[in-house]
């Protein structure tokens, strides 16, 4: 699969799960909300091979979509998740994703769209790797220390 298109699937599939989630009948929904969100931004990213990494990838720009839709914020030297904001930065990332997918018409078409599209918030890295972290996302890197 094309790691741009591959890149978009999975985080369409980790925001409609966590939509379902929200939807009602998930046990202990808010929590397995959390693990999905939590879990793709900052584990994934903390990786030796982050920028050649798929997953870390997702979760690079999951951070990034978030910070831009005033989701996810900055207090002092905390990051701040705002719930409220959450899940419909969520749903607008998903929706952006599926309109991508119907707005084209042939496979090449759509990934040049996702190409496109990933690229606004993972910028391309140095030979070998599939993107490199900007000032804002190097914050991800350094969540362990």
């Amino acid at each position: 699969m094309n790691w741009f298109v591959g890149l978009l699937e999975e985080l369409k599939v980790d925001c409609q799960t966590a939509l379902a989630c929200d939807a009602g009948g998930v046990p202990h929904a808010d929590e397995q909300i959390a693990m999905i969100v939590l879990e793709r931004m900052f584990r994934y990213p903390l990786a030796d091979d982050a920028v050649r990494n798929f997953d870390a990838g997702t979760g690079v720009l999951l951070f990034s979509w978030l910070r831009a839709s005033g989701a996810l914020t900055e207090r002092g030297e905390r990051l701040h998740l705002d719930r409220r904001r959450l899940l419909p930065a969520l749903a607008e990332l998903a929706s952006a994703i599926t309109g991508l997918e119907a707005g084209v018409a042939t496979p090449a078409a759509y990934r040049a769209e996702a190409r496109t599209f990933v690229r606004r918030f993972l910028p391309a890295g140095e030979a070998g790797d599939r993107y490199r972290f900007t000032a804002d996302q190097q914050i991800l890197r350094r969540a362990h220390h």
